[in-house]
Protein backbone atom coordinates (compact mmCIF):
# COMPACT_ATOMS: atom_id res chain seq x y z
CA UNK A 1 0.00 0.00 0.00
CA UNK A 2 1.10 3.36 -1.05
CA UNK A 3 1.78 5.93 1.33
CA UNK A 4 1.98 9.56 1.27
CA UNK A 5 5.36 10.83 2.24
CA UNK A 6 5.04 11.68 5.97
CA UNK A 7 6.63 14.96 5.34
CA UNK A 8 4.53 16.40 2.64
CA UNK A 9 1.28 14.69 4.75
CA UNK A 10 2.15 16.62 7.96
CA UNK A 11 2.34 19.87 6.45
CA UNK A 12 -0.51 19.49 4.78
CA UNK A 13 -2.19 17.90 8.11
CA UNK A 14 -1.15 21.13 9.88
CA UNK A 15 -1.79 23.35 7.71
CA UNK A 16 -5.36 22.06 7.15
CA UNK A 17 -5.87 22.24 10.71
CA UNK A 18 -5.14 24.85 11.70
CA UNK A 19 -6.82 26.99 8.80
CA UNK A 20 -9.93 25.24 10.20
CA UNK A 21 -9.29 26.91 13.16
CA UNK A 22 -8.30 30.61 11.78
CA UNK A 23 -10.37 30.75 8.68
CA UNK A 24 -14.30 30.41 9.94
CA UNK A 25 -13.93 32.78 12.41
CA UNK A 26 -11.67 35.38 10.41
CA UNK A 27 -13.87 34.82 7.65
CA UNK A 28 -16.91 35.38 9.65
CA UNK A 29 -15.41 38.18 11.94
CA UNK A 30 -14.47 40.13 8.96
CA UNK A 31 -17.52 39.99 6.81
CA UNK A 32 -20.24 40.42 9.42
CA UNK A 33 -21.83 43.83 10.63
CA UNK A 34 -20.68 45.63 13.83
CA UNK A 35 -23.36 43.34 15.90
CA UNK A 36 -21.07 40.02 15.41
CA UNK A 37 -18.48 40.49 17.95
CA UNK A 38 -21.10 39.96 20.32
CA UNK A 39 -21.99 36.68 19.34
CA UNK A 40 -18.38 35.41 20.26
CA UNK A 41 -17.67 37.18 23.26
CA UNK A 42 -18.64 35.24 26.78
CA UNK A 43 -20.99 37.23 29.09
CA UNK A 44 -18.19 37.06 31.91
CA UNK A 45 -15.60 38.61 29.04
CA UNK A 46 -17.07 41.93 29.95
CA UNK A 47 -15.57 41.76 33.40
CA UNK A 48 -12.13 41.81 31.92
CA UNK A 49 -13.34 44.40 29.41
CA UNK A 50 -14.70 46.98 31.67
CA UNK A 51 -11.10 46.29 34.61
CA UNK A 52 -9.10 46.40 31.26
CA UNK A 53 -10.85 50.16 29.86
CA UNK A 54 -9.92 51.23 33.65
CA UNK A 55 -6.76 49.94 33.96
CA UNK A 56 -5.64 51.98 30.67
CA UNK A 57 -7.08 55.10 32.02
CA UNK A 58 -6.30 55.16 35.86
CA UNK A 59 -3.79 52.47 36.23
CA UNK A 60 -5.59 51.02 39.00
CA UNK A 61 -7.34 47.10 38.88
CA UNK A 62 -10.83 48.78 39.38
CA UNK A 63 -14.27 47.72 38.24
CA UNK A 64 -16.54 50.12 39.74
CA UNK A 65 -13.33 53.44 38.60
CA UNK A 66 -12.91 53.70 42.41
CA UNK A 67 -11.84 51.00 44.58
CA UNK A 68 -9.26 47.84 42.97
CA UNK A 69 -10.48 44.58 42.94
CA UNK A 70 -8.87 40.84 42.55
CA UNK A 71 -11.12 39.15 40.86
CA UNK A 72 -9.64 37.69 37.57
CA UNK A 73 -7.11 35.91 36.26
CA UNK A 74 -3.89 37.97 35.73
CA UNK A 75 -2.12 37.49 32.85
CA UNK A 76 -5.90 38.14 30.71
CA UNK A 77 -6.18 40.62 32.82
CA UNK A 78 -2.69 42.49 32.14
CA UNK A 79 -3.09 41.92 28.59
CA UNK A 80 -6.75 43.41 28.29
CA UNK A 81 -4.88 46.34 29.89
CA UNK A 82 -2.55 46.44 27.39
CA UNK A 83 -4.66 46.44 24.44
CA UNK A 84 -6.91 49.51 25.74
CA UNK A 85 -3.56 51.01 25.90
CA UNK A 86 -2.30 50.15 22.65
CA UNK A 87 -4.81 49.86 19.85
CA UNK A 88 -6.53 52.83 20.84
CA UNK A 89 -3.17 55.21 20.24
CA UNK A 90 -3.35 53.01 16.38
CA UNK A 91 -6.48 54.57 15.96
CA UNK A 92 -8.29 51.81 17.21
CA UNK A 93 -11.64 52.70 18.34
CA UNK A 94 -13.45 50.38 20.81
CA UNK A 95 -16.14 48.53 18.76
CA UNK A 96 -12.76 47.50 16.69
CA UNK A 97 -11.34 46.95 20.11
CA UNK A 98 -13.99 44.01 20.58
CA UNK A 99 -12.68 42.57 17.18
CA UNK A 100 -9.19 43.02 18.02
CA UNK A 101 -9.69 41.46 21.10
CA UNK A 102 -11.22 38.31 20.02
CA UNK A 103 -8.92 38.63 16.83
CA UNK A 104 -5.36 38.22 19.36
CA UNK A 105 -7.36 35.32 21.46
CA UNK A 106 -7.66 33.30 17.66
CA UNK A 107 -3.86 34.21 17.39
CA UNK A 108 -3.43 32.90 21.13
CA UNK A 109 -5.27 29.83 20.09
CA UNK A 110 -3.99 28.95 16.71
CA UNK A 111 -0.31 29.34 18.11
CA UNK A 112 -1.03 27.07 21.20
CA UNK A 113 -2.81 24.61 19.07
CA UNK A 114 0.41 24.75 16.72
CA UNK A 115 2.50 24.11 19.21
CA UNK A 116 0.67 21.24 20.26
CA UNK A 117 0.54 19.83 17.37
CA UNK A 118 4.54 20.11 16.73
CA UNK A 119 5.17 18.35 19.92
CA UNK A 120 2.68 15.59 19.58
CA UNK A 121 4.20 14.65 15.98
CA UNK A 122 6.11 11.54 15.94
CA UNK A 123 9.09 11.92 15.02
CA UNK A 124 9.16 9.39 12.04
CA UNK A 125 5.77 8.69 10.58
CA UNK A 126 4.83 12.71 11.72
CA UNK A 127 1.39 14.25 12.76
CA UNK A 128 -1.42 11.66 12.98
CA UNK A 129 -4.21 12.36 10.44
CA UNK A 130 -6.81 12.35 13.12
CA UNK A 131 -5.43 16.11 14.37
CA UNK A 132 -7.79 17.43 11.41
CA UNK A 133 -10.43 16.19 13.34
CA UNK A 134 -9.55 19.04 16.58
CA UNK A 135 -10.91 21.95 15.40
CA UNK A 136 -14.78 20.58 15.87
CA UNK A 137 -12.98 18.31 18.90
CA UNK A 138 -14.44 14.37 20.79
CA UNK A 139 -16.10 16.57 22.96
CA UNK A 140 -18.13 18.54 20.59
CA UNK A 141 -18.66 15.43 18.56
CA UNK A 142 -20.09 13.87 21.94
CA UNK A 143 -22.25 16.65 22.46
CA UNK A 144 -23.58 17.36 18.80
CA UNK A 145 -26.59 14.98 18.91
CA UNK A 146 -27.92 17.20 21.84
CA UNK A 147 -27.39 20.18 19.63
CA UNK A 148 -28.53 18.57 16.42
CA UNK A 149 -31.72 17.17 18.28
CA UNK A 150 -31.29 13.50 17.73
CA UNK A 151 -31.12 12.34 21.30
CA UNK A 152 -33.26 15.19 22.94
CA UNK A 153 -35.95 18.12 22.57
CA UNK A 154 -33.90 20.06 25.03
CA UNK A 155 -34.26 23.74 24.56
CA UNK A 156 -31.00 25.57 23.39
CA UNK A 157 -32.55 28.83 24.27
CA UNK A 158 -31.76 30.30 27.38
CA UNK A 159 -33.63 33.52 28.26
CA UNK A 160 -30.12 35.40 29.96
CA UNK A 161 -28.29 34.67 26.83
CA UNK A 162 -30.37 33.34 23.34
CA UNK A 163 -29.65 30.07 21.71
CA UNK A 164 -26.27 28.58 22.94
CA UNK A 165 -23.93 27.84 19.93
CA UNK A 166 -21.89 24.64 20.49
CA UNK A 167 -19.48 24.53 23.69
CA UNK A 168 -16.28 22.92 23.02
CA UNK A 169 -14.94 23.46 19.98
CA UNK A 170 -12.17 25.42 19.57
CA UNK A 171 -13.54 27.69 18.20
CA UNK A 172 -15.94 28.24 21.22
CA UNK A 173 -12.18 29.26 23.33
CA UNK A 174 -12.30 32.55 21.01
CA UNK A 175 -14.21 33.69 23.57
CA UNK A 176 -12.77 37.44 25.19
CA UNK A 177 -11.90 35.15 28.09
CA UNK A 178 -8.72 33.54 29.23
CA UNK A 179 -9.34 30.76 27.59
CA UNK A 180 -7.41 30.85 24.71
CA UNK A 181 -4.41 32.33 26.20
CA UNK A 182 -4.72 28.93 28.74
CA UNK A 183 -4.38 26.82 25.46
CA UNK A 184 -1.67 28.72 24.04
CA UNK A 185 0.31 28.57 27.82
CA UNK A 186 -0.56 24.40 27.19
CA UNK A 187 1.20 24.80 24.02
CA UNK A 188 4.50 26.16 25.18
CA UNK A 189 4.25 23.43 28.25
CA UNK A 190 3.47 20.87 25.94
CA UNK A 191 6.84 21.63 23.84
CA UNK A 192 9.23 22.05 26.69
CA UNK A 193 7.74 18.78 28.48
CA UNK A 194 7.85 16.58 25.14
CA UNK A 195 10.75 17.94 23.06
CA UNK A 196 13.39 19.72 25.47
CA UNK A 197 15.24 18.22 28.34
CA UNK A 198 13.75 19.17 31.27
CA UNK A 199 15.71 17.27 34.46
CA UNK A 200 19.50 18.01 32.21
CA UNK A 201 20.14 21.17 33.64
CA UNK A 202 19.03 24.02 36.54
CA UNK A 203 18.45 26.30 33.67
CA UNK A 204 15.83 24.09 31.71
CA UNK A 205 14.88 22.86 34.99
CA UNK A 206 14.00 26.52 36.07
CA UNK A 207 12.56 27.67 32.86
CA UNK A 208 9.68 24.52 32.94
CA UNK A 209 9.10 25.56 36.31
CA UNK A 210 8.40 29.27 35.38
CA UNK A 211 6.25 28.07 32.69
CA UNK A 212 4.16 26.15 34.72
CA UNK A 213 3.78 28.98 36.62
CA UNK A 214 2.74 31.38 33.96
CA UNK A 215 -0.20 28.23 32.57
CA UNK A 216 -1.16 28.69 36.49
CA UNK A 217 -1.35 32.31 36.08
CA UNK A 218 -3.26 32.29 33.09
CA UNK A 219 -5.78 30.43 34.77
CA UNK A 220 -5.70 29.76 38.62
CA UNK A 221 -7.69 26.79 38.69
CA UNK A 222 -5.42 25.27 36.05
CA UNK A 223 -2.26 24.81 38.80
CA UNK A 224 -3.98 21.40 39.02
CA UNK A 225 -2.43 20.69 35.73
CA UNK A 226 0.94 22.01 36.75
CA UNK A 227 1.01 19.88 39.74
CA UNK A 228 0.30 17.04 37.71
CA UNK A 229 2.90 17.63 35.57
CA UNK A 230 5.21 17.85 37.93
CA UNK A 231 4.27 14.93 39.52
CA UNK A 232 4.83 12.69 36.55
CA UNK A 233 8.13 14.56 36.11
CA UNK A 234 9.18 13.43 39.46
CA UNK A 235 7.86 9.96 39.06
CA UNK A 236 10.05 9.74 35.62
CA UNK A 237 13.30 10.99 37.80
CA UNK A 238 12.47 8.66 41.15
CA UNK A 239 15.79 6.77 40.01
CA UNK A 240 18.24 9.47 39.53
CA UNK A 241 19.64 11.58 42.34
CA UNK A 242 20.57 14.64 40.19
CA UNK A 243 17.25 14.59 38.07
CA UNK A 244 15.66 14.65 41.52
CA UNK A 245 17.39 17.48 41.64
CA UNK A 246 16.16 19.35 39.30
CA UNK A 247 12.70 18.88 39.65
CA UNK A 248 13.23 20.30 43.16
CA UNK A 249 14.10 23.11 41.39
CA UNK A 250 10.84 23.05 39.02
CA UNK A 251 8.89 23.10 41.92
CA UNK A 252 10.60 26.07 43.85
CA UNK A 253 10.67 28.10 40.59
CA UNK A 254 6.60 26.68 40.13
CA UNK A 255 5.86 28.35 43.66
CA UNK A 256 7.91 31.04 44.05
CA UNK A 257 5.42 32.68 40.91
CA UNK A 258 2.76 31.76 42.29
CA UNK A 259 3.01 32.24 46.18
CA UNK A 260 5.23 35.60 44.52
CA UNK A 261 1.81 36.24 43.13
CA UNK A 262 -0.65 35.43 45.63
CA UNK A 263 1.43 37.07 48.36
CA UNK A 264 1.63 40.32 45.93
CA UNK A 265 -2.07 39.96 46.09
CA UNK A 266 -2.87 39.86 49.71
CA UNK A 267 0.16 42.99 50.32
CA UNK A 268 -1.85 45.28 47.81
CA UNK A 269 -5.67 44.06 48.08
CA UNK A 270 -5.61 42.29 51.47
CA UNK A 271 -7.06 39.16 49.09
CA UNK A 272 -4.76 36.20 48.41
CA UNK A 273 -7.25 34.46 46.22
CA UNK A 274 -9.59 36.22 43.73
CA UNK A 275 -12.61 37.63 44.86
CA UNK A 276 -15.06 35.23 42.73
CA UNK A 277 -12.94 32.30 43.54
CA UNK A 278 -13.48 32.73 47.55
CA UNK A 279 -17.86 33.90 46.41
CA UNK A 280 -18.06 30.41 44.84
CA UNK A 281 -15.62 28.31 46.21
CA UNK A 282 -16.58 26.27 49.44
CA UNK A 283 -13.47 24.74 50.10
CA UNK A 284 -12.84 22.42 52.66
CA UNK A 285 -16.37 21.64 52.62
CA UNK A 286 -18.27 19.98 50.09
CA UNK A 287 -21.55 20.80 48.77
CA UNK A 288 -24.14 18.61 48.16
CA UNK A 289 -26.36 20.47 45.24
CA UNK A 290 -23.94 18.83 41.98
CA UNK A 291 -24.39 15.35 43.06
CA UNK A 292 -28.13 16.03 43.49
CA UNK A 293 -28.23 17.79 39.76
CA UNK A 294 -26.00 14.89 38.48
CA UNK A 295 -28.68 12.32 39.83
CA UNK A 296 -31.24 14.48 38.06
CA UNK A 297 -29.67 14.45 34.72
CA UNK A 298 -28.84 10.61 35.02
CA UNK A 299 -32.30 10.19 35.66
CA UNK A 300 -33.54 11.86 32.98
CA UNK A 301 -35.23 14.83 35.13
CA UNK A 302 -33.56 18.13 33.80
CA UNK A 303 -36.52 18.75 32.18
CA UNK A 304 -35.30 21.75 29.50
CA UNK A 305 -32.47 22.91 31.27
CA UNK A 306 -29.77 23.08 28.82
CA UNK A 307 -27.56 25.15 31.01
CA UNK A 308 -27.59 22.33 33.29
CA UNK A 309 -26.58 19.48 30.66
CA UNK A 310 -23.60 21.38 29.50
CA UNK A 311 -22.11 22.32 32.61
CA UNK A 312 -22.19 18.75 34.40
CA UNK A 313 -20.63 17.32 30.89
CA UNK A 314 -18.21 19.82 30.87
CA UNK A 315 -16.83 18.55 34.52
CA UNK A 316 -18.19 15.40 34.44
CA UNK A 317 -17.16 13.90 30.87
CA UNK A 318 -13.60 14.58 30.99
CA UNK A 319 -13.17 13.44 33.84
CA UNK A 320 -14.78 9.78 32.70
CA UNK A 321 -12.92 10.13 29.56
CA UNK A 322 -9.51 10.93 31.44
CA UNK A 323 -10.20 7.81 33.81
CA UNK A 324 -10.55 5.03 30.82
CA UNK A 325 -7.43 6.73 29.60
CA UNK A 326 -5.43 5.66 32.63
CA UNK A 327 -7.00 2.60 32.76
CA UNK A 328 -6.16 1.77 28.86
CA UNK A 329 -2.46 3.47 29.47
CA UNK A 330 -1.98 1.24 32.15
CA UNK A 331 -2.66 -2.02 30.05
CA UNK A 332 -0.65 -0.16 26.81
CA UNK A 333 1.97 0.59 29.06
CA UNK A 334 2.80 -2.90 30.30
CA UNK A 335 3.03 -4.29 26.64
CA UNK A 336 4.94 -1.51 25.10
CA UNK A 337 8.11 -2.58 27.94
CA UNK A 338 8.38 -4.94 25.92
CA UNK A 339 8.49 -2.97 22.41
CA UNK A 340 10.95 -0.86 21.28
CA UNK A 341 8.77 3.30 21.20
CA UNK A 342 10.13 6.14 19.79
CA UNK A 343 11.35 8.74 23.10
CA UNK A 344 8.97 11.44 21.39
CA UNK A 345 5.95 8.93 21.74
CA UNK A 346 6.64 7.81 25.46
CA UNK A 347 7.07 11.40 25.70
CA UNK A 348 3.52 12.09 24.42
CA UNK A 349 2.12 9.47 26.35
CA UNK A 350 3.08 10.58 29.65
CA UNK A 351 1.71 14.18 28.94
CA UNK A 352 -1.36 12.75 28.45
CA UNK A 353 -0.82 10.57 31.36
CA UNK A 354 -0.02 14.39 33.21
CA UNK A 355 -3.12 15.82 31.57
CA UNK A 356 -5.47 13.11 32.77
CA UNK A 357 -4.55 13.58 36.76
CA UNK A 358 -5.10 17.54 36.16
CA UNK A 359 -8.33 16.92 34.34
CA UNK A 360 -9.27 14.30 37.68
CA UNK A 361 -7.92 17.15 40.24
CA UNK A 362 -10.36 19.75 38.43
CA UNK A 363 -12.78 18.07 38.22
CA UNK A 364 -13.30 16.59 41.42
CA UNK A 365 -12.80 19.84 43.04
CA UNK A 366 -15.08 21.65 40.68
CA UNK A 367 -17.88 18.91 41.42
CA UNK A 368 -16.70 18.44 45.36
CA UNK A 369 -16.92 22.70 45.77
CA UNK A 370 -17.94 24.82 43.04
CA UNK A 371 -21.69 24.75 42.03
CA UNK A 372 -22.49 23.51 39.03
CA UNK A 373 -24.55 26.76 38.23
CA UNK A 374 -21.75 29.03 38.67
CA UNK A 375 -19.81 27.35 35.82
CA UNK A 376 -19.87 27.81 32.19
CA UNK A 377 -17.18 26.56 29.09
CA UNK A 378 -14.59 28.77 29.87
CA UNK A 379 -14.46 26.78 33.52
CA UNK A 380 -12.56 23.74 31.10
CA UNK A 381 -10.77 24.96 28.01
CA UNK A 382 -7.88 22.01 28.35
CA UNK A 383 -10.46 19.52 29.81
CA UNK A 384 -12.67 19.51 27.06
CA UNK A 385 -9.31 19.47 24.70
CA UNK A 386 -7.67 16.68 26.15
CA UNK A 387 -11.02 14.60 25.06
CA UNK A 388 -9.93 15.60 21.64
CA UNK A 389 -6.51 14.39 21.98
CA UNK A 390 -6.88 11.38 23.71
CA UNK A 391 -9.09 10.65 20.55
CA UNK A 392 -7.00 11.72 18.39
CA UNK A 393 -4.61 9.40 19.92
CA UNK A 394 -6.21 6.20 20.28
CA UNK A 395 -8.01 6.40 17.04
CA UNK A 396 -4.63 6.97 15.33
CA UNK A 397 -3.61 2.88 16.17
CA UNK A 398 -6.98 2.06 13.85
CA UNK A 399 -6.74 4.19 11.18
CA UNK A 400 -3.22 5.93 10.45
CA UNK A 401 -2.73 3.87 7.78
CA UNK A 402 -5.47 4.05 5.75
CA UNK A 403 -5.62 7.53 5.95
CA UNK A 404 -1.73 7.88 5.49
CA UNK A 405 -2.55 6.39 1.31
CA UNK A 406 -2.94 9.08 -0.59
CA UNK A 407 -6.88 8.28 -1.83
CA UNK A 408 -7.29 7.79 1.95
CA UNK A 409 -5.50 11.22 3.24
CA UNK A 410 -7.78 13.15 0.72
CA UNK A 411 -10.96 11.41 1.37
CA UNK A 412 -10.44 12.09 5.04
CA UNK A 413 -8.20 15.45 4.88
CA UNK A 414 -11.55 16.64 2.43
CA UNK A 415 -14.64 14.63 4.69
CA UNK A 416 -13.21 16.81 7.91
CA UNK A 417 -12.96 19.94 6.08
CA UNK A 418 -16.62 19.99 4.68
CA UNK A 419 -18.06 18.03 8.36
CA UNK A 420 -15.60 21.12 10.00
CA UNK A 421 -17.36 23.81 8.19
CA UNK A 422 -20.71 22.36 8.20
CA UNK A 423 -20.50 22.10 11.96
CA UNK A 424 -19.40 25.97 12.66
CA UNK A 425 -22.08 27.31 10.10
CA UNK A 426 -25.09 25.37 11.61
CA UNK A 427 -23.80 25.50 15.69
CA UNK A 428 -21.76 27.96 16.31
CA UNK A 429 -23.60 30.90 14.66
CA UNK A 430 -27.35 31.26 16.15
CA UNK A 431 -27.68 34.70 15.09
CA UNK A 432 -29.82 35.44 18.49
CA UNK A 433 -26.90 34.59 20.93
CA UNK A 434 -26.01 37.82 23.09
CA UNK A 435 -27.52 39.96 20.15
CA UNK A 436 -28.91 41.49 23.62
CA UNK A 437 -26.01 42.62 24.47
CA UNK A 438 -25.21 44.41 21.45
CA UNK A 439 -28.58 46.05 20.79
CA UNK A 440 -27.93 47.31 24.43
CA UNK A 441 -23.99 48.78 23.66
CA UNK A 442 -24.85 49.79 19.99
CA UNK A 443 -28.62 51.64 20.76
CA UNK A 444 -29.77 51.47 24.16
CA UNK A 445 -26.46 52.62 26.64
CA UNK A 446 -26.37 55.72 23.89
CA UNK A 447 -30.35 56.86 25.54
CA UNK A 448 -28.99 56.09 29.12
CA UNK A 449 -26.17 58.12 28.81
CA UNK A 450 -28.50 60.60 27.15
CA UNK A 451 -31.15 60.36 29.52
CA UNK A 452 -29.03 61.52 32.80
CA UNK A 453 -27.04 64.09 30.81
CA UNK A 454 -24.04 65.09 32.88
CA UNK A 455 -24.53 63.44 35.36
CA UNK A 456 -22.54 59.91 36.01
CA UNK A 457 -25.17 57.52 38.06
CA UNK A 458 -23.25 54.76 40.52
CA UNK A 459 -25.02 52.14 39.51
CA UNK A 460 -25.06 48.18 41.70
CA UNK A 461 -25.08 46.60 38.45
CA UNK A 462 -26.61 42.73 38.78
CA UNK A 463 -25.20 41.33 35.29
CA UNK A 464 -21.72 40.28 34.10
CA UNK A 465 -20.34 43.02 33.01
CA UNK A 466 -21.85 44.40 30.17
CA UNK A 467 -23.88 47.43 31.76
CA UNK A 468 -20.58 48.85 33.29
CA UNK A 469 -18.67 48.41 29.87
CA UNK A 470 -21.42 49.58 28.01
CA UNK A 471 -22.82 52.80 29.80
CA UNK A 472 -19.40 53.53 31.18
CA UNK A 473 -21.25 54.74 34.89
CA UNK A 474 -19.05 53.64 38.19
CA UNK A 475 -20.76 50.43 38.72
CA UNK A 476 -20.08 47.79 41.39
CA UNK A 477 -20.48 44.00 40.40
CA UNK A 478 -24.18 43.42 42.67
CA UNK A 479 -23.28 39.79 41.81
CA UNK A 480 -20.11 40.19 43.40
CA UNK A 481 -17.74 38.61 41.29
CA UNK A 482 -15.41 42.11 40.66
CA UNK A 483 -15.85 43.45 43.98
CA UNK A 484 -13.12 44.76 45.87
CA UNK A 485 -12.33 42.79 49.45
CA UNK A 486 -13.97 44.67 51.44
CA UNK A 487 -17.15 44.85 49.57
CA UNK A 488 -16.72 41.02 49.27
CA UNK A 489 -16.84 40.55 52.85
CA UNK A 490 -19.94 43.45 53.63
CA UNK A 491 -22.16 41.63 50.76
CA UNK A 492 -21.38 37.88 52.38
CA UNK A 493 -22.83 39.49 56.04
CA UNK A 494 -25.50 41.03 54.08
CA UNK A 495 -24.41 44.97 54.19
CA UNK A 496 -23.28 45.77 50.22
CA UNK A 497 -26.56 47.69 49.79
CA UNK A 498 -25.63 50.38 53.05
CA UNK A 499 -22.33 49.76 52.09
CA UNK A 500 -23.08 50.89 48.11
CA UNK A 501 -25.37 53.59 49.07
CA UNK A 502 -22.21 54.53 51.56
CA UNK A 503 -19.73 55.12 48.38
CA UNK A 504 -22.28 56.90 46.46
CA UNK A 505 -23.91 53.85 43.98
CA UNK A 506 -27.06 54.85 44.68
CA UNK A 507 -29.16 52.82 41.83
CA UNK A 508 -29.90 49.30 41.07
CA UNK A 509 -29.68 47.76 37.48
CA UNK A 510 -29.89 44.63 35.45
CA UNK A 511 -30.15 43.93 31.81
CA UNK A 512 -29.55 40.18 31.85
CA UNK A 513 -31.21 38.44 35.12
CA UNK A 514 -34.41 40.91 34.89
CA UNK A 515 -36.20 38.09 32.88
CA UNK A 516 -35.83 35.35 35.03
CA UNK A 517 -38.85 36.36 37.03
CA UNK A 518 -41.32 38.45 34.91
CA UNK A 519 -40.56 41.49 33.28
CA UNK A 520 -44.15 42.49 32.50
CA UNK A 521 -44.93 43.34 35.91
CA UNK A 522 -43.37 46.98 35.48
CA UNK A 523 -45.96 48.28 33.21
CA UNK A 524 -48.94 46.90 35.57
CA UNK A 525 -46.84 47.63 38.73
CA UNK A 526 -43.86 49.54 38.62
CA UNK A 527 -43.59 49.87 42.66
CA UNK A 528 -44.25 46.56 43.65
CA UNK A 529 -42.34 45.52 40.88
CA UNK A 530 -39.44 47.21 41.71
CA UNK A 531 -39.64 46.42 45.08
CA UNK A 532 -39.73 42.33 44.02
CA UNK A 533 -36.51 42.82 41.65
CA UNK A 534 -34.87 44.61 45.01
CA UNK A 535 -35.74 41.46 46.73
CA UNK A 536 -34.57 38.86 44.33
CA UNK A 537 -31.15 40.86 43.13
CA UNK A 538 -29.91 42.09 46.69
CA UNK A 539 -31.50 38.78 48.56
CA UNK A 540 -30.04 38.55 51.90
CA UNK A 541 -28.75 41.98 51.20
CA UNK A 542 -32.11 43.46 51.04
CA UNK A 543 -33.15 45.51 53.97
CA UNK A 544 -36.74 47.52 54.70
CA UNK A 545 -36.74 50.88 55.06
CA UNK A 546 -35.82 51.66 51.98
CA UNK A 547 -38.27 52.54 48.76
CA UNK A 548 -37.27 50.89 45.05
CA UNK A 549 -38.11 53.83 42.53
CA UNK A 550 -38.30 52.92 38.45
CA UNK A 551 -36.16 55.80 37.28
CA UNK A 552 -35.74 54.31 33.79
CA UNK A 553 -37.11 51.40 32.51
CA UNK A 554 -37.18 49.70 28.82
CA UNK A 555 -39.27 47.27 28.66
CA UNK A 556 -39.05 45.88 25.17
CA UNK A 557 -34.90 44.72 26.71
CA UNK A 558 -35.74 43.94 30.14
CA UNK A 559 -33.43 46.66 31.23
CA UNK A 560 -34.38 48.96 34.34
CA UNK A 561 -32.29 51.29 37.09
CA UNK A 562 -34.13 51.65 40.19
CA UNK A 563 -32.84 54.65 42.50
CA UNK A 564 -32.56 53.92 46.23
CA UNK A 565 -34.19 56.14 48.56
CA UNK A 566 -35.02 55.88 52.48
CA UNK A 567 -38.13 55.90 53.59
CA UNK A 568 -39.18 58.88 55.67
Amino acid sequence: MEHVRHPILSRILLVTTLALVVLPVLVDLSGSDRFRPFGYLAADAFYYLTVGRNLAETGRTTFDQRHETNGFHPLWQVLTGGMFVLLPRLGVGEPGLLRGTLLFGLLLLTAGIALLLRAMADRETGSSPMIVTLPVGAYAVILLPIWAGWLTDLSLRVPTEGTLPLYGTLWSHVNGMESALVIFMLGVTADRFIRGKIVHSPSAAAGFGALLGLLTLARLDHGFFAVALIAVLGVESARSREARARILVVMGVFFAVVGGYLLFKELRYGAAFPTSGALKSTFPHPRPENFADLGRLLRGEAGDRIALVIRHAQMDLPVAVALVHLALAAVVGVRRKREEISRNAARVDRFLVALAFGVLLLGAYNFLFVRSVQQWHWYYPVSTLFVGLVAVRWLDRFVRGWARTPVGASVWIGGWCVASISVFLAFHRPPDYHAKYARFYYELAPRVREHYGEERPGLLSFDDGIVAFSTRFPTMSGKGLNLDPIAARERREGRLLELALARGYDRITSLVYLEHWGRADFRRDPAGAADRFARFALKKNYREGYRFVSELHEPDEGFVILRVERED
